[in-house]
């Protein structure tokens, strides 16, 4: 799986995310679909968040770099939920 930073278009408050949105690592951090109402949560996501993109696009060594999706974890937000 390739990589990119979001852009302040992927994010649009109060609407589904078109994509699932993971950490540089790769870990799953919004499942596709979620959806944000606080601006401070899409600025913060905006900093630390990317988004796949096609494999003919990324270069074979990112490719090959980048975690297979049997090796990501449950959504970071989705654990913090689980702690209030």
């Amino acid at each position: 799986m390739a990589l990119k930073q979001l852009s302040p278009t992927d994010v649009l408050l109060g609407k589904p995310l078109e994509q699932a949105v993971y950490n540089a690592d790769g870990h799953l951090l919004l499942n596709k679909g979620s959806v944000l109402d606080d601006p401070g949560a899409k600025q913060k996501l905006l900093a630390m968040g990317h988004k796949e993109v096609l494999a003919g696009a990324a270069t074979a060594t990112s490719v090959a770099s980048a975690p297979r999706a049997d090796q990501l974890r449950e959504p970071v937000f989705a654990l913090v939920q689980q702690q209030r």
